[in-house]
């Protein structure tokens, strides 16, 4: 099993296991906590069921304790990313809780990945400016739902700890942001776990969409 080493931890850790196969792609959500709050990383591959349906499995979760600096969070990630299966995936920032300066760092750390930002917003639709992309709360729930319903959605126990964290959180972030969906304010963190399940979020919503690419009106891809 490959191993980086973490500077949040200040030792070597193992990667995911790679068990690919040739449709498999790799999703990795991070989401950015405020420096008072968690920042998660959710490790999510998506295999295809049929030619219409993906299974999200989590193949791994990394957290930061209140207080991490980014750079350490930008440098772990971009550790990550440099070595298979990982190389290569796809990376999505939810930098709704933190300024569009914390995603510019953890571009300059150079992930090997195809790097997206997200921010949350009221509303209906998705937009997007680059790399950058506003996501209704409501559209990006739904989809959570929508494959969680369905057994579409895999969080193995031998994960640890936080797998179990956020198996337990999961139906109440969907109960409670689906409920205060039409809200004109938004309080994401809420949830004593909410870092968890909103890494979780963002990755399978990308790896929801055709091609696991963002294709919305507003621009490329690219």
């Amino acid at each position: 099993m490959p191993r980086v080493y973490s500077y949040a931890l200040g030792r070597e850790i193992d990667l995911p296991d790679p068990e690919i196969v040739p449709e498999d792609r790799y999703f990795l959500g991070l989401s950015l906590g405020a420096p008072a709050e968690y920042t998660a990383l959710v490790i999510v591959r998506r295999r295809p069921i049929d030619d219409q349906w993906n299974k999200h499995t989590v193949r791994g979760i990394r957290r930061w304790p209140p207080s991490t600096l980014y750079a350490v969070i930008a440098a772990d990630v971009s550790a990550l990313t440099a070595v298979a299966p990982l190389r290569n995936s796809v990376l999505v920032v939810d930098r709704s809780s933190v300024g569009v300066g914390v995603f510019d760092a953890i571009k300059r750390a150079g992930p090997v990945a195809s790097l997206r930002s997200i921010w949350l917003t009221t509303g209906m639709g998705a937009t997007q400016d680059g790399l950058n992309w506003r996501i209704s709360r409501r559209d990006l729930v739904s989809v959570v739902d929508q494959a969680f319903t369905h057994r579409r959605i895999d969080v193995p126990l031998n994960l640890g700890p936080d797998a179990e964290l956020m198996r337990l959180e999961i139906p109440n972030f969907l109960t409670e942001k689906l409920k205060a969906g039409d809200a004109h304010t938004i309080d994401w963190r809420v949830l004593h776990n909410e870092d968890l399940v909103r890494a979780l979020s963002v990755a399978v919503w990308c790896g929801e969409q055709r091609g696991g690419t963002f294709r919305f009106s507003g621009g490329s891809d690219e």
